[in-house]
């Protein structure tokens, strides 16, 4: 009842919704890393790609430094069908968002070589690792093999865990 309305009523799609959610529910998250958080300017090509593979919100990359080092920030959209269909549901999606902006600040300085489909399923695991320890039900499918797996391969896995962010 933070924001006067019961967990799954709908709320109004708007910016200053989300910018409020953010300011009381993750008053530390780095967004000075966030170019854009946004659910009212999403491009019609982006909120296309997240209702037709059911995503609640999606995170872009930035350009790169000219040596292909990450700069670490990200715009960030929401899908205005899916992230905004109960309170309950914002606070779970700008969580998991929020997680990703974090680590992606801790990926500054790194190369961009480092970005495969396979390190962000990695990134995308251990975002629903957060979702899940705020009471959401999304791991995926997500097998113990492919977790240890990249435990193993990436040197970075337990500092992208949600527990080395504030």
């Amino acid at each position: 009842m933070e924001f006067g309305v019961n967990e799954g009523d709908p709320i109004d799609v708007t910016d200053q919704w989300l910018s409020d959610a953010q300011n009381a529910l993750f008053k530390v998250a780095p967004m000075d890393y966030a170019k854009v958080f946004t659910v009212e300017n999403v491009p019609d090509d982006v909120h296309l790609v997240m209702d037709i593979n059911g995503a609640s919100a999606s995170a872009k990359t930035t350009s790169y430094a000219i040596s292909g080092e990450l700069a670490g920030k990200f715009f960030v959209y929401f899908n205005r069908n899916l992230a905004f269909s109960g309170a309950k549901q914002l606070f779970f999606t700008v969580g998991y968002e929020l997680l990703h902006v974090s680590q992606y600040a801790g990926l500054a300085g790194q190369h961009r070589s480092v970005l495969t489909q396979n390190f962000f399923d990695m990134l995308d695991y251990l975002a629903y690792s957060f979702e899940n320890s705020l009471g959401g039900l999304g791991l995926n499918s997500f097998t113990k093999d492919k977790i240890s797996g990249w435990a193993r391969l990436y040197s970075l896995f337990s500092s992208m865990n949600y527990l080395n962010f504030s």
